[in-house]
């Protein structure tokens, strides 16, 4: 990509409200948590989107990789803590973790990197 063809994240969020964008670029699924007024700390409907993401690049041989950022500079705070006191915190530690180290594409974000266990 020249300089002339860089996108910048919020273009790519745009005026989306929707907490989790995948956005795709040659060969690469863009995965961006946009929630930044509760610092994309992730609820569990994000997770589990999250986990159907993730799994549907696994079945897609264009996706090669997978990069997970948060908007707003900001990674993500991790679970709602707000609705971890309301419900299943069981399912939180499992959607999304298990979905990322899994697959075949490697997966990078701020915080962690999975490569692909099998290669396509």
């Amino acid at each position: 990509m020249s300089e002339n063809e860089k996108i910048s994240l919020d273009q790519m969020i745009g005026t989306s409200e929707e907490p989790l964008v995948a956005a795709m670029h040659e060969g690469v699924l863009l995965l961006i948590i946009n929630r930044p007024q509760a610092r994309n700390a992730l609820t569990l409907d994000m997770r589990k989107d999250f986990a159907r993401l993730v799994e549907r690049a696994e079945a897609d041989a264009a996706v090669k990789a997978v990069i997970v950022i948060g908007a707003k500079g900001i990674f993500s705070a991790g679970a709602d803590i707000k609705e971890v006191l309301q419900g299943p915190a069981r399912i939180f530690r499992r959607a999304c973790p298990r979905a990322l180290a899994t697959g075949p594409a490697p997966t990078c974000s701020r915080r962690r990197c999975w490569t692909a266990r099998t290669t396509r």
